[in-house]
Parts: C-alpha cells; structure tokens; sequence
C-alpha cells in the first residue's frame, strides 16, 4: 500500500511503485494511475492492476516474443512460468526464445534457471520456481528421462 522507490542505483530520478511492484495502480472504474511517493494503494487496486497488466502487457508480450504457434503448444504452468520471468525482467531474451522454440521443455527449463545467477542471485529462488514450473508440463520422454536421473 506504501510506494517505495526503485530506481537503480545512482538514478537521480525515483521510480515510485506500489502493489505488486507497479508504477500504476487501478481503480474500480477502469481509471490507470501513476504511482507516486504520496500515493495509497488498495489492495483491490492493486489486484486489479497486476490483471489488467497480465492482459494486456506481460501476457501478449511473452506470445509475441516466443510466437503464437510456440505459445499454443506451451503447457499452462509453462505460461506461467514466462509470464512471471517476463513480468520480472520486461523481456523474454533470446536464450529463453531460442529455448522455447526447440520444442524441449527440458531445455526451456534449464535456460530458465540458467538465469538464476543473474544480479548476484537476486532473484534464484524465483527462476528455480519457474524452472520447476515449466519441469511440471513435461512428458513422455524428457519426463522418464528427468525422474532416471533424480532415481539415480
């Protein structure tokens, strides 16, 4: 409910966000607002700007980034998985494009986790989520394949 600045280090500028990491909030009747340092942010304004986000932002631009033909084919807990990355980093990157593409779920998580180094660590627990989440959609033989090796 209370903005907090997250502008990077040195900016001389704030960068006001509140909710769930926004710099908007939204309010019942439709209305965007910009998040500033005075602002309050409800709790329902805040949810529902994160959903009129993943619609109209994150979600579109993980399917545009990937393709809508690769897209269909992903399974749900693998969209989520690109749309929480996304919604984090405000691109997808050609390594998770390139990975996304093969048609290997095994490749798309472990490019995903590859990630987890990123910003000394900052966020490792959250690429390993979503690596583990893309892991879920897996079947048939990169699934066999995944439980042999943990077995072994």
């Amino acid at each position: 409910s209370t903005p907090y600045d997250d502008s990077k280090k040195g900016s001389k500028k704030p960068v006001w966000r509140a909710g769930f990491g926004s710099d908007t909030y939204t309010q019942k009747d439709g209305t965007v607002i910009t998040v500033k340092q005075n602002s309050f942010v409800s709790k329902e304004d805040a949810i529902r700007d994160l959903n009129r986000r993943l619609e109209t932002e994150f979600i579109p631009r993980v399917k545009k980034s990937v393709g809508a033909n690769t897209w269909n084919t992903l399974g749900d807990s693998t969209k989520t998985a690109l749309t929480s990355y996304i919604y984090n980093y405000g691109n997808i990157g050609e390594s998770i494009i390139k990975a996304a593409n093969s048609g290997s779920t095994r490749k798309l998580a472990d490019a995903v986790r590859a990630r987890a180094v990123d910003n000394n660590g900052l966020n490792s627990n959250r690429r390993n989520d979503e690596a583990d989440l893309i892991e879920s959609d897996m079947t048939g033989p990169e699934l066999i394949a995944k439980t042999r090796e943990r077995n072994k």
